[in-house]
């Protein structure tokens, strides 16, 4: 996964806020009122936060002799499995407003490992962001806990994630249905972009430091070749090409 980060300023009147991927607004300053289609209006209260899933663009209102600032991050390259709006009351900001302001000031500096620090704070901010419980909220129990399982051990080669539907006190056939109608991915199909995202990050973080059997071993996957298979499945390129690209920062 990666987050960018940015500032964005409105002055008073309408505006439209395009949404190609999700994102998280701080509201940094102002007041306002936020309408997303089908979804419902939402007030922009100081130092709060709303989610926005992928969707038609957003409206803005802004008062009259107002103006409003939003700290955005637009996450890209991972999965989300909620398609409502959430609105994050100020009280549950704070970790991520300085987060937020952190990541900023990382964008100016030329320090070595950039990108490995960058990457290794993309991962804090999302579990900033789901500790508040904006991704699962709503979500079935037993989706939730499969989930939860899952992330704690999909680096395990060993693991077996049908385990953890066994768990769920559902038949196999009816969780894979329930599960791929809350996410869009079956059970296997989420572990295996869980693996392929954290060798993304390897990827970014040492570059050609580590081989791709290396990097296949420390996200989950015993035979390389299946995982250059199921990268090239997932990301169109191969693990090599998609190094050569996303050459780490020194």
């Amino acid at each position: 996964m990666y987050f960018n980060y940015f500032i964005r300023n409105f002055s008073e009147g309408n505006h439209r806020i395009s949404r190609s991927c999700f994102q998280y607004l701080l509201i940094l300053n102002g007041e306002g009122l936020l309408h997303v289609p089908d979804l419902g209006d939402y007030p922009l209260i100081p130092h709060s936060m709303l989610e926005l899933p992928l969707g038609s663009p957003a409206e803005l209102e802004v008062d009259n002799d107002r103006e409003i600032t939003f700290g955005c991050m637009e996450l890209h390259d991972f999965y989300i499995f909620q398609s409502a709006v959430q609105q994050i009351p100020s009280s549950q900001t704070e970790l991520l407003r300085k987060l937020f302001f952190f990541a900023l000031d990382l964008q100016g500096l030329t320090i070595p490992r950039k990108a490995a620090i960058h990457n290794a704070l993309d991962h804090l901010v999302f579990e900033a962001i789901t500790s508040t419980g904006i991704i699962v909220n709503d979500m079935n129990p037993a989706i939730y806990h499969f989930i939860d399982e899952v992330t704690q051990n999909y680096k395990n080669p060993d693991y077996d994630y049908t385990a953890g539907i066994l768990k769920s006190g559902y038949s196999m056939n009816h969780f894979r249905k329930l599960f791929k109608d809350t996410t869009g991915n079956t059970p296997l199909a989420f572990c295996q972009i869980l693996r392929i995202d954290y060798a993304k990050g390897l990827m970014r973080r040492y570059g050609h430091d580590m081989s791709i059997k290396e990097i296949s071993e420390r996200a989950g996957f015993r035979d390389s070749y299946y995982f250059s298979r199921l990268f090239r499945k997932y990301e169109k390129i191969s693990p090599s090409e998609y190094m050569n690209s996303h050459e780490r920062d020194d």
